[in-house]
This record gives C-alpha cells, sequence and structure tokens, in this order.
C-alpha cells in the first residue's frame, strides 16, 4: 500500500497561498450568506396554472413583483431591500446633522466660519426645542408625509408660539428635506404640501416695530444718564459706549473693537470694519476683522457725535493715554469693553427708570437701531441709504422696522442730498476739523 503520508522533510514553504485570491473567496462566501439572509424573509412563489404558469412572484409591501427568471427576480429583491435599509438610517435628525455639516463645510473664510458656527448653534436650540422627542425625530425622511408635518406643526402650535419661532422651525426643516432631496433619498419636499400661511395664521403675532422701538423721550433720558454716569465714573468706558450706541445705533458688537483709527475727523466718518463676536461652541471672545455682514461701512459724523468724539478724546487722553481703543478696559483680555458691556449697562437703567426690558417686547439696546431707522426713513430716507448706514439689508429693514409710506416715495433729491451727507466732508466745518485734527496729533 502506497504511504499517502508527506515526508517529514516536506517544506511548506513552497506551498503556493493567494491571500487576495483568498479574501475574494471569503467575500463572495459572505455576500452569498448575507443574500441568503435577505431572501429568508421573502416569500418567492411560481404561477402553477394559467398564462403567467412558470413566472416567479413575491410581494413586497402590498405590491408584486414578477420575473420569468427567478434569479432576476431575486435580485429585484436583495436591491429594494438594500434601498429600505440605507433609507432607514437617515433618519430626519441623521439629515439635520448631515445639512448643518454641510453648512459649516462651505465656509473655508475661518473669519466668517464662528458667524457660522453660531448660526448652527442657535438652528441646534431650535432643533432641540420642538423636534428633539417628537414623532418625527428619529422617523425615516422617506416615510415623512405632508400629513405628518402638518399634524406636527399643529402639535408644536399648540398653544401657539410666536410667528418668529415658527419661522425659525420652519427654517431648518425646509434646509432638511433639501438636503433629503440632494441625497435622492425623497423626490419631494412634504411641507411644500402642507398649508404654512394657515399654520403662520394661529401663530401669535409678533409685537409690531413701533412698540419695539423707544420714544424720543426714552432716548433722551437714557442719553441724560449716560452722562450722569460719566461723571460719576469717568475712568469707566461703558457710560461712554453706551452713549455712542444711543447717537449712532450701531450692533452692540461693533462698538468696543472701535480705533482711534477707523475715526476720520478731516473726512467725517467712523470706518465700522471690525465686531467683538463671541464663539457660542468655545464660549471664547474674539474681535473679527469683519462687521456682520462682512462689509466696512461708514458712518458720517454728526454734529453730535463730533461734540461726543471731542469729549472721549480728552477722557482718554486722562485715563488710557497708551490704548488705541476708543472704549478701554484693562481688567478684559482684550483690553476693550465686554460684549455684553453696554447691554447689562442699559438693562440696569431700565430697571431703575421701571421701563419694561421683558422678551415680549424685545427692548434692548439693539432697539436703538429701530428708532433711528424709522426715525431715518420717516424723514424721507430711502431704504437703501438706510442699509449703507446701519449694515442692514433692504428685506431685514422692511421686515423689522417701521417705514413711515411717505418714505417709498421720497424724492430724488433727498436721496442725492443723504448721499452728499454720508460721502463728502461739511463744508461749514472746515475749520472746527482742523482744530480736532490737530488735537488728535
Amino acid at each position: 500500500m502506497q504511504n499517502s503520508t508527506l515526508p517529514s522533510s516536506f517544506n511548506y514553504d513552497n506551498v503556493p497561498l493567494d491571500i487576495e485570491e483568498l479574501e475574494s473567496l471569503l467575500e463572495a462566501r459572505r455576500k452569498e450568506m448575507k443574500r441568503k439572509e435577505i431572501l429568508s424573509n421573502y416569500e418567492i412563489k411560481q404561477y402553477q396554472t394559467g398564462p403567467l404558469a412558470g413566472r416567479w412572484y413575491a410581494v413586497i409591501e402590498k405590491k408584486k413583483f414578477e420575473s420569468k427568471d427567478r434569479s432576476k427576480l431575486e435580485d429585484k429583491i436583495i436591491k429594494i431591500h438594500m434601498e429600505k435599509e440605507t433609507n432607514s438610517r437617515y433618519t430626519l435628525k441623521t439629515v439635520y446633522e448631515l445639512e448643518q455639516e454641510k453648512q459649516l463645510a462651505r465656509v473655508t473664510d475661518p473669519n466668517k466660519k464662528i458667524s457660522r458656527q453660531n448660526t448652527i448653534t442657535r438652528h441646534n436650540g431650535v432643533f432641540r426645542k420642538y423636534i428633539t422627542g417628537s414623532v418625527i425625530e428619529k422617523m425615516p425622511i422617506t416615510k415623512i408625509t405632508d400629513t405628518i408635518m402638518e399634524d406636527f406643526l399643529i402639535s408644536v402650535n399648540t398653544p401657539p408660539i410666536k410667528k418668529k419661532e415658527m419661522n425659525n422651525l420652519l427654517g431648518i426643516l425646509n434646509q432638511t428635506f433639501r438636503r433629503a432631496k440632494r441625497l435622492k433619498l425623497i423626490k419631494e419636499n412634504p411641507l411644500e404640501y402642507v398649508d404654512l400661511d394657515d399654520i403662520l395664521a394661529s401663530c401669535v403675532d409678533v409685537t409690531p416695530a413701533g412698540e419695539r422701538a423707544y420714544t424720543n423721550e426714552e432716548l433722551q433720558a437714557f442719553l441724560s444718564a449716560a452722562h450722569d454716569a460719566q461723571g460719576k465714573n469717568p475712568s469707566d468706558s461703558t457710560p461712554w459706549a453706551y452713549e455712542l450706541c444711543l447717537l449712532m445705533a450701531p450692533r452692540r458688537g461693533e462698538v468696543p473693537p472701535l480705533e482711534w483709527d477707523d475715526v476720520n475727523f478731516e473726512n467725517s466718518n467712523i470706518s465700522i470694519r471690525k465686531q467683538l463676536l463671541k464663539n457660542d461652541k468655545t464660549n471664547e471672545t474674539v474681535i473679527k476683522p469683519q462687521p456682520k455682514n462682512h462689509k466696512t461701512r461708514l458712518y458720517p459724523i454728526t454734529p453730535m457725535i463730533r461734540e461726543f468724539l471731542n469729549r472721549l478724546l480728552d477722557r482718554n487722553r486722562k485715563y488710557y493715554p497708551d490704548s488705541k481703543y476708543l472704549f478701554p478696559d484693562n481688567k478684559e483680555p482684550l483690553g476693550i469693553i465686554r460684549l455684553r458691556a453696554t447691554y447689562d449697562f442699559h438693562h440696569a437703567l431700565c430697571e431703575s427708570m421701571g421701563i419694561d426690558t421683558s422678551n415680549k417686547l424685545v427692548k434692548g439696546p439693539h432697539a436703538f437701531r429701530r428708532s433711528h431707522e424709522t426715525e431715518f426713513m420717516s424723514h424721507g430716507g430711502s431704504i437703501e441709504a438706510a442699509g449703507r448706514v446701519y449694515g442692514n439689508t433692504p428685506r431685514t429693514i422692511s421686515n423689522h422696522y417701521e417705514i413711515a409710506a411717505e418714505s417709498k416715495a421720497a424724492a430724488p433729491i433727498i436721496e442725492e442730498v443723504q448721499r452728499n451727507i454720508f460721502q463728502k466732508s461739511n463744508e461749514s466745518n472746515k475749520n472746527s476739523k482742523k482744530r480736532e485734527i490737530a488735537r488728535a496729533r
């Protein structure tokens, strides 16, 4: 009998072993096992009689699929199952998070990234408030219908929420469904078939812009209080910054980083080119070298602002001779007043004067902008001119500021006068300017 055993001296290293071929065989085996596992969930039958005799068929979610070739029917079943499995992983929350990641990734400018991150933080707040824990949060986005969305929005609005809140919610939902369409998960946005006008009509109306602006008497009282605070503690930059907020109505973050290099006495303007910004994610405060709309704008130096700047210049020479900023604070890391400094000053002032600053009225320091822009346009200024001075888009002004009807029909000559005021020097103040430039030097 022939000995079939290998000799003890056999060299196993000589046995050819193709790793790639082995891995390919294992992968094919895994796929075959996965295929059998999927097909075991479906019942494949064959017609026994009639004109369809011999054809194979299967019913999937009440829909019948047929084929003469069983293997082709199995392939169809596998494809449907895999699509269903993939779609089930894309819940509303998953797609929402993908959209927010996309939004952040699209911003490559590091100076704009903080603003976008803060926007996403606000979006996340809206998501947590209204969607987290709801029926649609973890629902596959392919299963969300217009009826489901309508029921969800009605439940959110019971009791009614503010119209602005509802618009914020609709904003992130629309972003999410648009992302789902781009991913080809859905063909249509279910919100397009919901009567959103009816939903919004049942929301709480926002307080009219006129009620969210201060009266001239209140503004005068604030200015007087700021002067009192300056007299009591002249080294404190906050009441000085607050006075500039009253006179110019800038955004809160545009005031702290103002430098004397931004003040052009000769051309009678102040450059708004930076803003103090808090990163909501890191809680870090930074000076961003661009205002909110990413465009430097010039604010005209009026006689009142000119007088203020002269007083401020004298004060800074005495208390902050080495600072380049208008509103220094040596106790702060950046050497300027805090972002909330004027905000906190205002609220303390309102509390002492018995003025309501509740969220219902939204009458914080930002309301100075409503007062100024409303007054500006009621005297004939155009929306476009207001946008150049205050840094808002015409749409924002139309939506959030009270506009007198006659401002829309302001004569072209008034706009020409505004352009002269905003862009040219005031010839009558030349001598005064020369003195101020000499003092600044």
